[in-house]
């Protein structure tokens, strides 16, 4: 978050830091999906 308590649009995650959005985040698969779908918002 910023200074103004607002999400950063420039700051990504995967794996481990999402345990709060998705409990189990640190299985191959789980984390492979999650890098596949950041690939697809950058690209």
């Amino acid at each position: 978050l910023d200074a103004q308590g607002q999400r950063s649009a420039h700051l990504f995650a995967m794996g481990p830091p999402l345990r709060g959005m998705w409990w189990e985040s640190t299985a191959v698969t789980d984390v492979a999906t999650q890098a596949k779908a950041l690939a697809i918002r950058l690209a």
